[in-house]
């Protein structure tokens, strides 16, 4: 024991690293032992992210572009060749999905952004001058606030919050010794943050910001008046922006490639709409109970609290609004603001918190007869690609966990000339509160992609062909799940499918014209296609619809129903 707590002691990023990984994996229970089967989280933003995956190999494979995609939307055209791409994420997963496949590079790019999030966030703390369990206090917990988990279930750049925290860790060794490399650094989280996910990249713009500017207000050097600081903090951000404005070139040129039509029109075919209103943006905002009240997926949590936060869920979900501050972190980070004397970690954590709170609210607030807009107002105009502002509670989460590190910190000095047998366990008790907070364990959510359902099963020993699925029509949620399993399902069948093509492209648009399967209008069409295949699940396809599921069509060879899926031939159609 002695040997391992001196170890510990030795290489604490190294400890914290590890706990975080094995506490990753029971969170993500048991992915880590069917890495190349199951995905944790349900289909959708996930599913479709491990097809990407999958057809950029394809591609390279198949000696065409991996810029476009010739497995979905057949054959009218996928449209995906002018859809953004982004250079971590296309570098990072074209290398990893070529070793080890589509859906373990996912996984790997879900949980490695926990042990990520929790090391860098440590050496933040510690660069604040915590100690170490006052800085791993403050990792382990940023790593695995509730929004982190509910972001691995989906949203996988949007995981690798480490991002914020390497920013900051530069930033800070800067304001302490004003060395010109930690602002290269510095600038080189911020490219790494365009390159990873533009909300990511737009949030970090704001926090280094907030970063300048509390910088300005606490370092001084002896005999550096304001003025004079202000132009240091001045050169510094322009020699920063200067690094990060390398980055520009190859992260436009994945968002908007030659031929592929305009940087909007690229954009908009990730996002469905340049141009988000009002609405949706006051849909997509915190409040100030989603900070406070108890996560919705903790087990522990009074269904009569669920029921609270379920009623004033705002329109939004709870991957959106999961943004629970922790008690724990709320009581350290009280503790830290009155015990705490270090100017830098206070002002630094209030600094974020103010910024990541303001900028993510509605963006009008009535307050009795008088109506305040939030800076989302302002910049919905100015940015309209982005709607989602509930995601600067990042912002919020990161700054409360290092004044809880402070708190920690603060407490463990005074308690270091107190003279209680073994007081160091208390230490524990921090942490085994924080996880009660943090844990939505049991049930466990996760998705087994493998084994393929048996409706792919019987497609994968059919002569290839074009395939049609039913639903169709991806225009609600739902229906666009739907299509993603569809997608999905081509890297084990490997028949192109008609279902599955980007927003307003040939294909998207045909969609609302063929739902009706039995329809001898759409029968005809889809053999003027050249569609050899029609799936119908019918499960969903009467809920969807509330249309029956004939099995004897006109036009439509009947073969059998497996699983709830009638499988059809179209008559007359032989090739793909």
């Amino acid at each position: 024991m002695a040997r391992f707590a001196a170890l510990v002691k030795a290489h604490p990023g190294w400890a914290v690293f590890v706990v975080a990984c094995l506490y990753a994996a029971a969170v993500t229970w048991p992915v880590p032992v069917h890495m190349w089967t199951m995905i944790y989280g349900l289909p959708g933003d996930s599913t479709g992210t491990v097809f990407g995956y999958w057809s950029w190999v394809h591609a390279l494979q198949s000696g065409h572009s991996v810029f476009s995609n010739d497995s979905v939307g057949a054959p009218l055209g996928s449209g995906m060749e002018g859809n953004p791409y982004f250079v971590v994420q296309f570098v990072a997963h074209l290398l990893l999905t070529f070793v080890v496949g589509p859906v373990a590079s996912y996984n790997l790019g879900i949980l490695s952004s926990f042990p990520l999030t929790a090391v860098v966030t440590f050496w933040l703390g510690r660069e604040l001058g915590f100690t170490r369990l006052g800085a791993a206090f403050a990792g382990l917990a940023f790593a695995f606030v509730p929004i982190h988990v509910e972001k691995a279930m989906g949203h996988e750049m949007q995981t690798h919050m480490e991002i914020f925290s390497a920013v900051l860790l530069f930033g800070v060794r800067w304001w302490k010794a004003g060395r010109r490399r930690d602002l290269v650094f510095m600038g080189l989280g911020g490219g790494l943050a365009i390159w990873s996910d533009p909300y990511m990249a737009y949030i970090t713009a704001f926090m280094i910001a907030a970063f300048f500017a509390v910088s300005l207000a606490t370092r001084r050097r002896p005999g550096e008046g304001f003025g004079r600081s202000l132009g240091v903090h001045a050169v510094a951000a322009l020699a920063m922006l200067g690094v990060v404005a390398l980055f520009l070139p190859a992260a436009v040129l994945m968002a908007h490639r030659p031929g592929t039509g305009s940087y909007a029109a690229a954009i908009s075919s990730s996002v469905s709409d340049l141009h988000r209103t009002m609405a949706e943006i006051e849909v997509y905002s915190a409040h100030f109970h989603d900070y406070v009240l108890p996560w919705e997926e903790n087990p522990w949590v009074p269904a009569t609290v669920k029921a609270l936060e379920q009623a004033n869920l705002h329109g939004s979900n709870f991957t959106e609004s999961s943004l629970f501050l922790g008690y724990t972190v709320m009581l350290l980070g009280l503790v830290g603001l009155v015990l705490g004397r270090r100017r830098l970690p206070i002002a630094l954590g209030l600094g974020l918190i103010a910024v990541g709170y303001w900028f993510s609210l509605p963006p009008t607030i009535p307050l009795g007869p008088l109506t305040l807009h939030a800076p989302s107002y302002y910049l919905s105009s100015i940015a309209p690609v982005y709607r989602v502002y509930s995601r600067f509670g990042f912002l919020v989460l990161l700054g409360a966990c290092l004044l809880a590190g402070l708190g920690f910190t603060a407490v463990q000095e005074r308690l270091s000339g107190v003279r209680v047998r073994r007081w160091g366990w208390l230490a524990i008790i921090p942490f085994v509160t924080i996880a009660l907070e943090f844990h939505n364990f049991p049930p466990t959510y996760t998705y087994a992609i493998f084994p393929a359902p048996a409706e792919y099963q019987w497609l994968l020993g059919q002569p290839r062909g074009i395939v049609a699925e039913y639903p169709m029509w991806p225009w609600g949620p739902i229906e666009e799940i739907l299509n993603r399993n569809y997608s999905l399902y081509v890297m084990f069948h490997h028949h192109p499918v008609l279902n599955g093509a980007a927003v307003g492209g040939a294909a998207w648009n045909a969609y609302p014209t063929l739902e009706r399967y039995d329809d001898p209008a759409v029968v005809a069409r889809l053999r003027r296609l050249g569609i050899r295949y029609v799936l119908v699940h019918v499960d969903w396809y009467r809920r969807i619809t509330a249309d029956a599921t004939p099995a004897s069509v006109p036009g439509l060879e009947y073969v059998d129903t497996i699983d709830g899926t009638l499988l059809f031939r179209v008559s007359g159609v032989t090739g793909a």
